[in-house]
């Protein structure tokens, strides 16, 4: 559930202040959320009546407030997040400008010919490879935000969803190199069953995080 994915990251990932964006939410949810996140340090909960691409504009303008080092990651809501993903994280921003913790199942996939071109490296803890984009999950210093926002912001002009494939295959071009990093094996992962990272037992992970 949502609940779960929501849980699993307070406890899997370490955060020194964290908004929360509410959008069409019943009251019954806002109301559970309220009542987990109570006494968090640094938290802020923005409950609004928009769209999808308009709350990435909000949690956007919310990044950018930040100092420029500070590192941000937006988090969608039906995600689950393994031990150590914060540690891993950090890792990846050592060696690229976004990382995303999801190693996302189609680029193995037709789409990509069963093997997308990319280069791979290495970091303390795990190997890592570069891709042409990832859903809106993602990681990134508010100094890279402040650099890439016109080119963020184009690929949400009139649009009531983010898109997030346009989004890094401008950046992509835009640098002439792929810009995100992520993690093999994944330290993240959609909740979809169709979407879901290999080579981790994800139900395990969500039952782990939650004892």
């Amino acid at each position: 559930t949502l609940q779960n994915c929501f849980l699993n990251f307070l406890n899997n990932v370490d955060f020194k202040s964290i908004d929360i964006i509410m959008d069409n939410v019943t009251d019954e949810t806002a109301d559970w959320v309220n009542s987990i996140i109570h006494g968090a340090p640094q938290a802020q909960i923005y409950r609004t009546s928009s769209n999808n691409a308009e709350s990435f504009k909000l949690a956007l303008d919310l990044a950018l407030e930040h100092s420029e080092n500070e590192i941000i990651y937006f988090v969608e809501d039906d995600y689950i997040h393994a031990h150590n993903s914060t540690a891993i994280l950090l890792e990846g921003l050592e060696i690229s400008n976004y990382v995303s913790l999801y190693d996302h199942p189609d680029k193995y996939g037709s789409i990509y010919n069963y093997a997308e071109d990319t280069i791979t490296y290495v970091s303390k803890s795990v190997h890592w490879r570069r891709t042409i984009s990832t859903p809106m999950t993602f990681a990134c210093h508010v100094k890279t935000l402040v650099r890439d926002k016109e080119i963020i912001l184009e690929s949400l002009k009139n649009r009531t969803m983010t898109w997030s494939s346009k989004m890094f295959k401008d950046l992509a071009a835009h640098y002439n190199e792929k810009q995100v990093m992520t993690p093999m094996p994944s330290y993240a992962t959609h909740g979809m069953t169709m979407w879901v990272a290999p080579l981790r037992d994800w139900e395990q992970v969500m039952w782990e995080s939650l004892k």
